[in-house]
């Protein structure tokens, strides 16, 4: 090979190589953001103590809410607890367990069941206000919910807008 090709073929693997490493970096990046952020509404009491259970919608599929937090906790469930005292938000994403397992799984719709506390009608899932399907083809990370006295409300989605005073 002539010194012309030689060079010719380390600058064209040094580009190549520059494009991977770029790409590998972008493609990093939005794995620091969380995927859902479950926040308590102020009505709920510092005193209250429940759980929040995440899961793969079709797993939820027609299981009706009522019951659900007394039967064993299925193995591809996420949980998060609120205790008295404790943190009143929470950011699930990267690096939980359950969320690996829904990636590989390709879970795109998650479930998001509240045990709130009080009085609920046994609605069909769909219907019943502890229960929020997200679909996140529809609704891009990150996902904010707020968990009040009626139920679980989708807040917001998608990236926040940048704030015009930075």
């Amino acid at each position: 090979m002539t010194s012309v090709r030689v060079y010719r073929l380390i600058t064209l693997l040094g580009l190549l190589v520059s494009a991977c490493v770029g790409c590998a970096a972008r493609s990093r990046a939005p794995e620091s953001q969380p995927e859902l952020v479950v926040t308590l509404s102020d009505a709920i009491g510092p005193d209250r103590a429940f759980f929040v259970d995440m899961l793969p919608a079709n797993a939820a599929g027609g299981s009706r809410v009522a019951g659900h937090f007394e039967r064993p906790r299925r193995n591809d469930a996420g949980r998060l607890t609120f205790a008295p005292g404790g943190p009143r938000r929470w950011s699930v994403g990267h690096d939980s367990p359950a969320f690996d397992r829904w990636r590989e799984m390709g879970v795109r719709r998650l479930a998001v069941r509240a045990d709130i506390p009080g009085r609920f009608v046994d609605l069909p899932s769909a219907q019943d206000p502890r229960q929020l399907i997200i679909d996140f083809d529809e609704t891009p990370p990150p996902v904010r919910v707020e968990i009040g006295l009626s139920g679980v409300v989708l807040v917001d989605f998608g990236p926040a807008e940048p704030d015009p005073s930075d």
